[in-house]
């Protein structure tokens, strides 16, 4: 916005520094405030800070570098961040949050457009190269892309997850009468499979 004089001026009414490149618009925006270096906040009660950020939705936030919170409450921060699912939150570094009430963090992820998660990690390495190391579903289903687990002082390996799945399916498909030595050659036949060796 500009005062009467023609000076670009920041959302608290001050003229900046450099007033030929800052532009702080909430003209279109009620109740709106934008502060930094070509800040926009054009959704009602939005808000927008940092460089180039943009927030034009509704009641929405963005912040950091090249941020945009596009859809009523979104919040989007860190750096090329865009939040555009309602009331979601994007974080991190090029990080998309498609879904209504969606969070993302981490680093460019793969885009949720079936808004199927309620939380993802991105482990991407830029725009062209996107993927995510760790997702968690509306329904509560995991998935990390990892190998191992560490709960506390033990670290499980996706192999020895295996063979205690086939240990639990083992002794699930024994019948109740069956003898011990029964028990036991059905628990060492399929520890051996899942593990591709004896144990």
């Amino acid at each position: 916005m500009k005062d009467a004089d023609g000076n670009y001026l920041d959302a608290d009414g001050k003229i900046t520094e450099d007033s030929s490149k800052y532009v702080a618009d909430t003209s279109k925006g009620e109740s709106a405030h934008a502060e930094g270096y070509n800040t926009r906040a054009t959704g009602n009660s939005a808000h927008s800070e940092g460089k180039t950020t943009s927030a034009s939705g509704d009641h929405s936030h963005a912040e950091g570098l090249s941020t945009q919170a596009t859809v009523t409450a979104s919040h989007a921060e860190g750096q090329g961040t865009i939040a555009k699912g309602y009331a979601s939150h994007a974080e991190g570094q090029g990080t998309i949050a498609n879904g209504a009430g969606g969070h993302v963090q981490g680093r460019y992820n793969v885009e949720d457009k079936s808004a199927k998660y309620a939380h993802i990690v991105g482990g991407g390495s830029s725009d062209s190269n996107r993927k995510n190391i760790h997702t968690l579903d509306w329904h509560g289903n995991a998935y990390f892309a990892g190998t191992t687990l560490t709960i506390g002082n033990t670290t499980v390996t996706e192999t020895q997850l295996q063979a205690l799945l086939a240990l639990l399916e083992a002794i699930d498909s024994v019948d109740k009468i069956a003898t011990t030595d029964d028990v036991s050659n059905a628990i060492s036949a399929a520890i051996t499979g899942a593990i591709g060796g004896s144990y």
